[in-house]
């Protein structure tokens, strides 16, 4: 119990009620009137804290903090309203159930209390029961609010930690995006006669397609192009074994005799690469697809062999007359089976031609209504587009893809190859 004549710090009387009790403030000039509230509450468990005054009633509710506070409005030196208005305005505050008890019965005082802020009245004379019902319900009240107060603080700092978690994971993505496009040539082969132009766009922040080429001697060069099945850091570790493999491949190439790099096989290298992705990757069951051609500039022809990836096209534009080549050769993805053998065709070039490469993304492009984009879109738009270089070829494509799809989600990875040939 707090008394009037003590400093509020140090007035606390321990009256037999637990620490963790609600503490009900109560506020009264009269003597008779706290004892009387004080007895009833304390029997019902509540801690009790009394002030006889308006202005110390103030200073208990801000050094204190109770739970409640029955606050007698016809009092010296500063009212109930006043005292109400006083903590309403206050915002260091928390929010304190404020319960006016007075013996006013008119209309202008219960207006005047609530525009001050009071939450209810309580009339004298009062009942012990009628008392004990609004302290509970306005306590729990209180302790409600606590809780909701206390939920949207640990909702915003949750929040916080989750954005600085996102702009981490954003950083993170950002590298991860950057250290994959660096792992993608950009220039043309280094060849007399061969331009070159690539478009790389991953559905996520990173993605599964890839494209390459490595050299094999001063006249030819290896041509790849794929995607591991799924998007984000699953497939882009995928993509980055399927790299290593195929560098590991090339590398030993070099080694190699001029009869040996005439007769290289690509199918041989889909099968070798397949067994170790199928040995290293079995757990997570990654699929890759991969086309692989050999551009031989010298007998202008292509060796290929594919594992799953949508066939290629050899555009043909020759004294105004425009076809294309489907470079047609099935086989299974990379991942699958240990044991898959591959198959070796071949397709001659001229100059002029264009050795088009591409993912399904650009196939599977689609429109708000669900429609594909699909090959014959796309052979219709490498046929209009005559000889042009391979970056005009590239714009082309990609602009008549975007038209298609107009502002559609973009729902897998995207890569477009052109290797142009004079």
């Amino acid at each position: 119990m707090i008394q009037a004549e003590r400093p509020a710090q140090l007035a606390v009387k321990n009256l037999g009620v637990t620490k963790t009790a609600p503490r009900i403030l109560i506020v009264d000039d009269v003597q008779e009137n706290l004892d009387l509230m004080e007895a009833i509450l304390i029997s019902k468990g509540f801690n009790v804290i009394m002030a006889h005054n308006g202005a110390q009633g103030l200073e208990i509710i801000e050094n204190e903090l109770p739970d409640l506070v029955l606050l007698d409005v016809m009092m010296p030196l500063m009212d109930g309203f006043e005292v109400t208005r006083r903590v309403r305005a206050n915002p260091n505050l928390p929010y304190i159930p404020i319960v006016l008890v007075t013996a006013l019965q008119d209309h202008d005082a219960i207006l005047t209390g609530l525009e001050a802020g009071a939450d209810e009245f309580l009339s004298k004379p009062f009942s012990q029961p009628e008392l004990v019902a609004r302290a509970r319900a306005l306590v729990k009240l209180k302790q409600s609010n606590q809780q909701l107060i206390e939920a949207a603080q640990e909702n915003e700092r949750l929040n916080r930690l989750l954005q600085a978690e996102n702009t981490r994971m954003g950083d993170e993505l950002e590298r991860t995006r950057e250290a994959q496009l660096r792992l993608m040539p950009q220039t043309a082969p280094p060849y007399d006669g061969v331009s070159f132009q690539a478009y790389y766009n991953p559905a996520l922040e990173v993605g599964g397609d890839y494209y390459d080429y490595f050299r094999l001697d001063n006249q030819r060069f290896v041509a790849l192009v794929g995607d591991a099945v799924g998007k984000g850091g699953a497939a882009v570790l995928a993509v980055a074994i399927t790299k290593s493999l195929i560098a590991a491949e090339f590398s030993l190439v070099a080694e190699r005799s001029q009869d040996e790099v005439l007769k290289f096989n690509p199918a041989e290298v889909l099968a070798r690469v397949n067994q170790v992705i199928c040995s290293t990757l079995e757990s997570s069951q990654t699929e890759i697809t991969l086309w692989c051609g050999v551009v031989d500039l010298e007998r202008r022809i292509i060796r290929f062999a594919n594992a799953g990836q949508p066939f290629p096209y050899l555009c043909q534009y020759r004294q105004g007359r425009h076809s294309l080549t489907e470079l047609k050769q099935g086989g299974l993805p990379l991942g699958l089976f240990a044991n898959t053998q591959y198959t070796v065709r071949e397709a001659s070039f001229e100059r002029g031609d264009r050795l088009v490469l591409y993912s399904d993304g650009i196939t599977e492009g689609q429109n708000h209504e669900g429609e594909l984009f699909g090959s014959e879109k796309l052979t219709e738009t490498l046929l209009e587009a005559g000889g042009v270089g391979p970056q005009d070829l590239c714009d082309r494509v990609l602009l008549a893809l975007d038209t298609f799809c107009e502002d559609a989600p973009q729902s897998d990875d995207r890569t477009l190859v052109v290797f142009g040939f004079y």
